[in-house]
């Protein structure tokens, strides 16, 4: 399970509340390196090779970084 690949802080799988077709998995990793190492494992390789099969168009992936955070940051 990725969650539990060494540097996953967690991971969800999203679904479009309008198009059920559409999922998206949102991940936070302890460094980009680890990200790097997860997306170099055998692991990966392996999900990935049977994931994409189910893709009608082709997949993106974006990294970001926190440019403000409402969830944990309150006004004080």
């Amino acid at each position: 399970m990725v969650s539990n690949f060494e540097g996953c802080l967690g991971m969800q799988l999203l679904q479009d509340v309008k198009d059920s077709s559409i999922f998206f998995t949102y991940s936070q990793w302890e460094s980009e390196d680890a990200l790097l190492n997860y997306r170099q494992s055998d692991l990966f390789k392996t999900l990935w090779k049977s994931i994409k099969l189910l893709f009608e168009i082709p997949a993106e992936a974006w990294s970001t970084s926190i440019y403000f955070d409402g969830f944990t940051e309150k006004e004080k």
